[in-house]
């Protein structure tokens, strides 16, 4: 069904010869088709948002958890990571000073 506001107004068909009072109907019905595929595809996808919103809004509400759990665990990952550096760096200068070692 279409909407009253979405129906096309009808053809003023007085005082229309023959041919343009065809032409004018032909296009009001192409009008009105125009209009009910709009409501089809406007019903779809209202059915279609229906369905999958609960999906949705659980999936919202998952990366709200992760992004609350990353922030809180934000600090301490920059200091593990801080600290992961700096033992890279010590085991980095341990490899090159044994390299220099075994060429001298």
């Amino acid at each position: 069904t279409v909407a009253p506001e979405d129906e096309p107004p009808p053809a003023q068909l007085e005082g229309l010869g023959p041919a343009e009072k065809a032409a004018a109907e032909a296009a009001y019905a192409e009008a009105k088709e125009a209009a009910l595929l709009r409501a089809r595809r406007r019903e779809a996808a209202t059915i279609l948002l229906q369905r999958r919103l609960p999906v949705l809004l659980v999936r919202k509400r998952a990366i709200a958890d992760i992004r609350v759990k990353a922030a809180r665990w934000a600090p301490w990952v920059s200091r593990l990571n801080t600290v992961m550096g700096l033992v890279a760096a010590v085991d980095a200068k341990t490899y090159v000073a044994a390299r220099a070692k075994a060429q001298a």
